[in-house]
């Protein structure tokens, strides 16, 4: 392939990650409004964003150290959403007390994996090291919906799945596949390649299953890999 060709594409898979990652960072605003409407977030599941800020954060960092634009933009906007909604589901609480724990957890779990990586004084060492604990991040945030697939297997029905947010996590982790692959960078490419994986699998779940429930109903938001 010619040096323009492959940049082209490159710059093609870049658009096209950033611009559906960020969509499905937006799909909490229809959660934050409903909770303004009601003034209550009682029964929101919050930890879902606690993940996302950590994730987004590490691949920041990640961005930052390879010096990867695609990467810093997509994850500083994924962070800022992420603390964006945690602070919305405080601001209307009920029970503030209650979630100071797992904010707290949030909190620490972010400072001690970035001042890990940033305590390291071999650069390259840094870079690897802020890959994997990122990569392992993705992998087992894509792994949280097999779960579902078990019980759709189980009982031959999908009505606990969302066929729309199963198709955009299969189009986002194979645009950041694709990308990864013309960037020639493993940790981008390998941890969505799995997760495409395991979207496609659930996108045959629906052919295999149909829901026996009325189209667009499922077991709610947040149930794919990326929050």
């Amino acid at each position: 392939m010619q040096a323009d060709e492959h940049a082209s594409f490159e710059s093609l898979f870049s658009f096209v990650a950033l611009v559906i990652t960020i969509v499905m960072y937006m799909s909490g605003m229809p959660t934050v409004m409903e909770i303004h409407k009601k003034n209550d977030s009682s029964g929101i599941p919050y930890f879902p964003w606690c993940v996302q800020v950590i994730n987004c954060l590490m691949w920041f960092q990640y961005g930052q150290m390879s010096d990867n634009n695609t990467l810093i933009i997509c994850n500083g906007v994924g962070a800022t959403l992420g603390v964006f909604y945690l602070a919305v589901v405080l601001r209307y609480s009920r029970g503030k007390s209650g979630l100071l724990k797992p904010y707290g957890i949030t909190v620490a779990a972010t400072c001690v994996l970035l001042s890990y990586i940033g305590t390291l004084e071999d650069v390259d060492n840094a870079i690897f090291q802020s890959g994997m604990l990122s990569s392992g991040m993705s992998i087992s945030m894509f792994a949280s919906p097999l779960a579902d697939v078990a019980k759709v297997v189980q009982e031959k029905d999908t009505s606990s799945m969302i066929f729309g947010q199963s198709l955009m996590f299969f189009l986002c982790t194979l645009s950041w596949t694709g990308f990864g692959f013309f960037i020639n960078d493993r940790f981008v490419m390998i941890p969505n390649m799995i997760g495409s994986c395991f979207a496609g699998v659930q996108l045959v779940l629906f052919r295999l299953y149909p829901s026996a429930a009325a189209p667009g109903s499922g077991g709610g938001l947040h149930k794919q890999g990326y929050p």
